[in-house]
């Protein structure tokens, strides 16, 4: 696979007594090169879903899956190399 066309993404949280409260993990992978949208799988707490990322002109934009017929729309905003 070319460099750059998979990115894995790991997080998790750890209490004060050191016990990790939360885990996740999730791929983040070309679904259409040529129009700059990108997929992202994610896994937490024995849960999965698919989240579709598009380059916006401020950052990006993604779709999230919220029901059989909803999704829910978030713009996300990267300025001076932080998220907004």
């Amino acid at each position: 696979m070319p460099e750059g066309d998979l990115k894995r993404i790991e997080g998790g949280v750890d209490e004060a007594d050191g016990k990790l409260s939360f885990n996740a993990l999730g791929m983040l992978s070309w679904e259409k090169p040529d129009t700059r949208a990108w997929a992202f799988r994610f896994h937490a707490k024995g849960q999965q879903g698919d989240v579709s990322w598009t380059v916006a002109p401020s950052g990006l934009a993604s779709k999230t899956p919220a029901g059989p017929v909803r999704r829910t729309l978030e713009d996300t905003t990267i300025r001076d190399a932080a998220w907004r």
